[in-house]
């Protein structure tokens, strides 16, 4: 009779403490313990939810390991094919479930909202007010012009978990960009007798203007170098855009002719700031721009340019270009 009261204990503790719900299901779901929660709350929540059956048990386990005081606030994958201790060990051990973002070369600040929800991992609400709060800017040290984090947000892929804030994901992407801003840049910067933000600035247009070939990004860096020196507007289709509210995909010569901030047709000197996150090589073009005269470029219809240094040339060039096609 001992032995067999001894064999219905193993087998019910077991039961409670050590069998999956399901050995069977592998589907992975994601739980979710938000900071504050006490085990017990999360116990019962997870008992609620059909990954354990009795909730006292992760709490017993956890005292008798001494772990009931190493719960980490964040998203985990759980499967209902966990046993109590793999559940245990999994809310104890920091290892998040990540969301992914990638904030490509060349997107704007105003594509990171949906980003984030798109992946669940904040309200774009959020994420826009932050983006465009300026103390949040002055307290990132970014200068008294910069009126958002546009052209600061190093285009790159990374991974989140929640819970997180806009914060700390604006955070995380400025400092990704302060590894690439090397001192050399500074200097340089310096020798160009233009500031920090001047070069992102520049380095968002030739971003945009570059398209698919790379290697030209200092020879566009150089017609915009050169025209500056010599006084004459950017005349960059890009800055335009960026003015526009609401633009729907077709530039119009009325576009050209409305007089914004970032009408580099209406106005001298660079935008009021950046156009979008420039890559690492548009920055080192808008750095080390090309040694050459050329003033001007126009698409050769290639996804590359072709460069001038006189208008006639320029002139024969869009009409063989632009005008004929």
């Amino acid at each position: 009779m001992p032995i067999f009261a001894s064999f219905v204990a193993f087998v019910a503790m077991k039961f409670a403490f050590i069998e999956p719900i399901n050995p069977y299901d592998s589907e992975e779901v994601l739980f979710e313990v938000a900071p504050g929660m006490t085990l017990k709350e999360i116990s019962k929540r997870l008992e609620r939810e059909s990954f354990i059956r009795f909730w006292w048990s992760v709490c017993i386990l956890a005292k008798i390991k001494k772990v009931d005081k190493q719960i980490r606030a964040g998203e985990y994958q759980l499967r209902r094919s966990f046993g109590p201790p793999e559940i245990l060990a999994l809310i104890i051990s920091g290892r998040l479930y990540e969301r992914k973002i990638t904030f490509k070369e060349g997107a704007s600040i105003r594509d990171l909202p949906q980003l984030v929800q798109d992946v669940g991992l904040l309200p774009g609400a959020e994420m826009e007010a932050a983006l465009n709060n300026l103390d949040m800017v002055r307290e990132a040290g970014l200068p008294e012009s910069a009126k958002s984090f546009e052209g600061y947000l190093y285009p790159e892929t990374y991974s989140f978990s929640r819970p997180t804030t806009a914060k700390q994901v604006i955070w995380t992407m400025l400092k990704e960009g302060e590894r690439y801003w090397s001192q050399e840049f500074t200097k340089q910067a310096a020798l160009l007798k233009m500031t920090r933000y001047e070069i992102m600035t520049l380095a968002s247009i030739i971003e945009k203007e570059s398209g698919v070939k790379l290697e030209e990004q200092p020879y566009i860096s150089a017609v915009f170098h050169n025209r500056l020196k010599q006084g004459m507007k950017l005349q960059a289709d890009p800055t335009v855009i960026y003015g526009i509210v609401d633009f729907d995909g077709n530039l119009t010569r009325a576009d050209l002719e409305r007089d914004t901030p970032y009408n580099t047709y209406t106005r001298f000197g660079l935008p009021p700031g950046p156009i979008c996150n420039p890559s690492l090589s548009a920055i080192k073009a808008a750095l080390y721009p090309a040694k050459t005269s050329a003033l001007y470029f126009v698409a050769d219809g290639s996804g590359g340019h072709v460069f001038s240094s006189t208008l006639d040339e320029h002139n024969a060039a869009v009409s063989k270009y632009i005008l004929r096609r």
